[in-house]
C-alpha cells in the first residue's frame, strides 16, 4: 500500500482511489474474518445476532482506505429519534451509535515525519442515546472499564475540543474518558477508544485489543436496548483478559 499510496502525497485521482480502495479492501476481508473467527469462542453468541457486519470503501481520498465495520443490527433503529445508519439508508448517516472498526489506512505524513501503512481498530460512541448509556455504563462498572482499556492500550480520541481535556495531554487514555463525561454537553456525541498496528503486527498482539473493544461493545449494547441488560460486563470481562 505505501508504494500505491506514498504518505508524502495526499493527491489521488478519482479513478485511481476507486482501483485502490477495491484492491486493497480484498487484503482487509481476511485479515477481519480471520480475527473474528479468533473472537468467536471468548464473547457471548448473542453478540453476533445483535450485529450487523459491513464491509465498507472509501468513496473519496481519505486516510482509511477500506472497513470492517461491527454495528446494531437494522431492528436496532427501528425506534423514535433513530435513523439507520448508510450504506443500509442511502439517506443515512455514518453514525451507527455503537461499532467496532478495523480501517486499513495508508501512511500520512511530510518531509522526515510520516507513518507507513497500518490496521486501525476502533470501539466507537457516537449518538447522544449511546454516550448517555455508556456514561451510565462508566458510572455503574468504572474499575472494569478501566481495567480493559488498560488490557487493550487504546488511545482516547473525540472530534469535538474540552477545555478539561486540553488541559490534560498527557493523562492516560481512561483519564481522558472520564474527563470527556465530566462535560454535561458534547457537541458531536462521539468519541473513540483506538489502537494502530503496523505491518509486522501479530494476530495475538491485535486479539489483546480486539477483545476489550468487543466487550465494551457488548456491555454498552446492554445499556442502550429497550430492555436494558446491565450486566453484560461482568458476565464477561474476565474473558478479554482483564484481570490477567
Amino acid at each position: 500500500m505505501d508504494e500505491a499510496l506514498p504518505s508524502t502525497s495526499c493527491h489521488t485521482e478519482p479513478e485511481r482511489w476507486s482501483e485502490i480502495t477495491e484492491e486493497f479492501g480484498e487484503y482487509l476481508v481476511p485479515i477481519a474474518d480471520d480475527l473474528m473467527e479468533a473472537v468467536k469462542p471468548l464473547v457471548p453468541g448473542s453478540v453476533w445476532g445483535e450485529s450487523a457486519h459491513e464491509f465498507l470503501r472509501s468513496g473519496n481520498p481519505r486516510v482509511e482506505v477500506a472497513e470492517f465495520r461491527l454495528r446494531p443490527v437494522d431492528a436496532y433503529y427501528d425506534r423514535p429519534g433513530f435513523t439507520l445508519p448508510w450504506p443500509a439508508n442511502p439517506d443515512g448517516f455514518d453514525a451507527t451509535g455503537l461499532e467496532v472498526t478495523l480501517s486499513l489506512c495508508r501512511g500520512y505524513g511530510s518531509g522526515d515525519v510520516s507513518t507507513s501503512a497500518f490496521l486501525l481498530l476502533k470501539f466507537g460512541v457516537w449518538g447522544v442515546h449511546e454516550r448517555r448509556c455508556f456514561g451510565q455504563l462508566l458510572r455503574d462498572h468504572r474499575y472494569m472499564v478501566e481495567l480493559l482499556m488498560a488490557r487493550s492500550r487504546a488511545t482516547f480520541f473525540t472530534s469535538a475540543v474540552f477545555a478539561n481535556l486540553e488541559d490534560a495531554p498527557d493523562a492516560s487514555a481512561f483519564e481522558k474518558l472520564v474527563l470527556y463525561y465530566e462535560n454535561e454537553v458534547a457537541p458531536e456525541n462521539q468519541f473513540d477508544l483506538e489502537c494502530k498496528f503496523g505491518a509486522a503486527a501479530s494476530q495475538t498482539s491485535i486479539m489483546q485489543a480486539l477483545l476489550p473493544a468487543i466487550v465494551l461493545y457488548h456491555a454498552a449494547m446492554g445499556y442502550c436496548l429497550p430492555e436494558p441488560q446491565l450486566g453484560r460486563l461482568l458476565q464477561c470481562a474476565s474473558v478479554a483478559g482483564a484481570w490477567r
